[in-house]
This record gives C-alpha cells, sequence and structure tokens, in this order.
C-alpha cells in the first residue's frame, strides 16, 4: 500500500509540473498583432531570421499573429508562423503601436501634408518612434509619403508617416494645410529676420529717396515718362530762383520768334511752359524751345529770347521759375 501511494503522489506531482509547464509555454507563446509597414510592395515572409528562402509574402498593411520574436545581427525577427519570420523593418507589432501611442512625444503638432525624400545616396530609414533607433521601414530617393503629425528629436522636426517616423534632415515638406508648429517656430525666425531687414534698408536708404525727389525736383530728362514725373514734382514744389540773361534768336539766324527760352534741357526739357517772375515783377509765360553753351552747362540760368533792341539795361537778373 505505502509502495503504491509513493507512485500516486509522483503521478500527481509529475501532472502538475507538466500542467505548469504547459501553462508557462503558453503564457510564452501568447501571440499579438504585427502589421506589414511597407509601402513599395509586398513583403517577404523568410524561412528562418535571414534573408535566405521566402516562403509566401503580405500585402501593405496586413496584419498577422506574431508568436515570438529574436534578435539576430541587429535586426528583430518575428515568428509569423512554423518557419515563418518578418523583419521588424517591415513590420511594426501592436505593443510596439501601443508604446509609441502612449508616450506622447514633445512639442507634438497635428498636421497634414506629405513630405519628400531628399537624400539620394541610398534609401532612407523610416524609425518606429521619433529618434528611436529602431527602423520600421525604408523610403527611395525622391518617394514621397504623407504625413499626420510632427514632433522633435535630436534636433530635427519628425514626420510620422504611415509606416512611422522620419526626420526632416532627410526629407522636406512638399506640401501642408497646417505647418507644424515646431516648424512654424523654427522658420518664423528666418522670415521675420527678412521681413526686418528690408525695414533696415528702407531706413537706409531714405537719405537717397530725398536726393532721388530733389533730384526730381530740380532736374529733368528728356525721356517722356520721366518728363511728366519730373513736372509733377516741380508743380508741386516752390519754385526755382535762376539767373536770366537775354539774347536775340534772329541775330543767330534763327526764326524761332521771342516767345521761347533757352535753358538746360537736362531740367527743362524742350515743351516745357514756365512761369517766369523776373526781379522787377515781370510776369512771363514762356516755353522751353531751345539751349544755349551756358545754360546747358548750368541748370540754374536761362535765356530769355529778346529783340537786341529792347534787352533790359540791367542785361542779367535774377528770377522765379515754375512748371505751369
Amino acid at each position: 500500500m505505502s509502495h503504491n501511494k509513493t507512485l500516486f503522489s509522483i503521478g500527481l506531482s509529475a501532472a502538475a509540473l507538466i500542467g505548469t509547464l504547459t501553462l508557462s509555454h503558453g503564457q510564452a507563446q501568447a501571440a499579438t498583432t504585427g502589421t506589414t509597414t511597407y509601402e513599395g510592395g509586398a513583403t517577404t515572409v523568410w524561412s528562418s531570421p535571414a534573408f535566405s528562402t521566402p516562403t509566401r509574402y503580405l500585402t501593405h498593411g496586413q496584419q498577422v499573429n506574431i508568436i515570438d520574436s529574436k534578435t539576430v545581427n541587429g535586426t528583430t525577427w518575428f515568428e509569423v508562423g512554423q518557419n515563418e519570420w518578418v523583419p521588424s523593418i517591415y513590420m511594426q507589432s501592436a505593443n510596439e503601436t501601443t508604446a509609441t501611442s502612449t508616450a506622447a512625444p514633445a512639442n507634438t503638432a497635428t498636421a497634414v501634408g506629405s513630405v519628400k525624400v531628399n537624400y539620394t545616396a541610398g534609401s532612407t530609414t523610416v524609425w518606429t518612434g521619433v529618434d528611436s533607433g529602431k527602423a520600421a521601414a525604408y523610403l527611395a530617393p525622391g518617394e514621397t509619403a504623407q504625413y499626420s503629425e510632427t514632433s522633435t528629436g535630436n534636433g530635427y522636426t519628425w514626420y510620422h508617416i504611415t509606416s512611422g517616423w522620419v526626420p526632416s534632415k532627410y526629407v522636406s515638406v512638399v506640401g501642408a494645410n497646417t505647418q507644424p508648429t515646431t516648424q512654424q517656430t523654427q522658420t518664423a525666425q528666418p522670415a521675420q529676420q527678412q521681413q526686418a531687414q528690408p525695414t533696415v534698408q528702407q531706413q537706409a536708404a531714405q537719405p537717397s529717396q530725398q536726393q532721388n525727389t530733389q533730384q526730381q525736383t530740380n532736374t529733368y530728362s528728356a525721356n517722356t515718362q520721366q518728363n511728366s514725373t519730373a513736372s509733377t514734382n516741380t508743380v508741386s514744389s516752390a519754385s526755382a530762383t535762376v539767373k536770366v540773361t537775354f539774347y536775340d534768336p534772329a541775330s543767330l539766324g534763327s526764326n524761332m520768334g521771342y516767345n521761347g527760352v533757352a535753358a538746360n534741357l537736362a531740367k527743362y526739357p524742350k515743351g516745357t511752359r514756365l512761369k517766369i517772375t523776373l526781379a522787377d515783377g515781370t510776369v512771363l509765360h514762356r516755353v522751353v524751345n531751345d539751349t544755349g553753351t551756358f545754360v546747358s552747362s548750368n541748370p540754374n540760368q536761362i535765356d530769355l529770347a529778346w529783340p537786341n533792341s529792347s534787352v533790359p539795361s540791367y542785361g542779367v537778373t535774377t528770377a522765379s521759375v515754375s512748371v505751369e
């Protein structure tokens, strides 16, 4: 009897141990869900945790059960079936997704837009999280992907695309409805500086603008458009005081008559109507129709067409001149 009890006890202990081992094994093999993240085509399922023999293929976004995982040569592999393995660079587990969504990154801002890979020396790595150090997928040079939010990490703006996170070091924004808050902060400063620079330039340009105004007031160009501008500016400005001399066009063999005035054409182009008030109060209305040796080199002198027989005795005087 004692012998039978002993055997019975051993049997119960063995059964309990087997049950415990079975339960532990089941817990270790509890499956989680994995989702393929590669957007460039099908994801290969390999017969072992190595890029050796393919067994089947998964489509982008397809979900499978992950029953185990191991790391080989720095790459994490997910076991999705018997002799079926997928590298983590092409698949994201539900556990990682939960961890990524639970750990809210600092400075996260909602955004909608697209980024384009500007790195051309090879593929650009998409990471499982901001500066996570764990690859999730790869993007080809020039490839475009949509992003839903941004964050900052390691000095870069990170864009959350379908397959993971990619830093601004290797991509650039090509379209967005609302720019990320972090990006606005970083890019707004250069923009503000650029806006501030014209203000400085405008301040520095004030003397130049004043000079231009004075030149427009006192100087005329032969160009018709400039004539119009110069005339407008002169009309609105105070009249200029000039030196007045007289000359007889007839004595020079000209038939222009005595209704004109010779002037510096750079200041008063031909055809300009002038109101001339002589020093003795005489008011004349003349049209510039000529120039001369003296006035051509002196913008502050005019020669009035006048018969030699009636030239005033003083010969030279001054006048206040304004454009009519």
